[in-house]
C-alpha cells in the first residue's frame, strides 16, 4: 500500500507541476505585450512602449474681446508683428485635473470678478458669477491625456479643442461652464478607450 500511496502523491504532483507550467504559458499568451502599446492619432499610429503613468489635464484660457481669438492661434512674437500686444487672459487654467477643473474655474472667474468690481461704485458692482464685457470674450478649451512611456516619454494626445467667442454683454460663465462640462465627459469617455494600464 505504501508504493500505491507514493504512486498517487508522485502521480499528482506531477499533474500539479504541469498544470502550474500551463498556466503560467496561457498567463503569457493573455498578458498584453508592452510593445504592442499603439496609440492611433491622427494620421497614424504611435507605438508608446510600457506605459508607466496616464494622466488627463484641463486647460482654460480667456481673452477680453471677441477678436481676441487670434491670439490662440499665434505666438506672441507673431502676435506682435500684427500689432497685438501682449495681453494677459483674465482666466488661464493650465495642468487641472478634471476632476476640479470646473471649480478651479469658478474660482478664478471669482477673482477676476473681485478685480472688476475693486474699480466700480458699490451700486454698479457684479453679483454672482454674471460677469459680460462690451468688447466679449474669446475662450479657448482642451483637454489632453500624457502617457509616460517607455518609447515616446511624456507623450501628449489631445482630446478635445475647443475654441470660441462670447458676444458683447452676453454672460461670460454659463457657456463656459457648459463647454468645460462637455469637454471633461468627452475625456473620461476617451480615456476609457485609449488606456494602457
Amino acid at each position: 500500500m505504501n508504493k500505491a500511496l507514493g504512486a498517487t502523491i508522485i502521480s499528482a504532483g506531477l499533474i500539479i507541476s504541469a498544470a502550474l507550467i500551463n498556466i503560467e504559458g496561457i498567463k503569457q499568451s493573455f498578458s498584453p505585450d508592452p510593445s504592442q502599446n499603439i496609440l492611433n492619432v491622427e494620421g497614424g499610429a504611435v507605438r508608446l512602449g510600457k506605459v508607466n503613468s496616464e494622466r488627463e489635464f484641463i486647460e482654460v484660457t480667456i481673452y477680453m474681446g471677441k477678436e481676441s481669438e487670434i491670439r490662440f492661434d499665434l505666438s506672441p512674437e507673431v502676435a506682435a508683428q500684427f500689432g497685438l500686444k501682449n495681453e494677459t487672459p483674465v482666466i488661464h487654467l493650465t495642468g487641472i485635473s478634471p476632476e476640479s477643473a470646473a471649480q478651479e474655474f469658478k474660482q478664478q472667474l471669482k477673482g477676476f470678478i473681485q478685480e472688476v468690481n475693486s474699480s466700480k461704485a458699490e451700486k454698479d458692482k457684479i453679483k454672482g458669477l454674471d460677469i459680460t464685457s462690451t468688447v466679449g470674450f474669446a475662450v479657448k478649451i482642451e483637454s489632453r491625456i500624457v502617457y509616460g512611456s517607455e518609447l515616446q516619454g511624456a507623450f501628449p494626445l489631445t482630446v478635445d479643442s475647443r475654441t470660441f467667442t462670447i458676444e458683447p454683454n452676453q454672460s461670460l460663465f454659463k457657456p463656459v461652464d457648459a463647454a468645460l462640462a462637455e469637454v471633461i465627459t468627452n475625456i473620461k469617455q476617451s480615456h476609457k478607450q485609449e488606456t494602457f494600464m
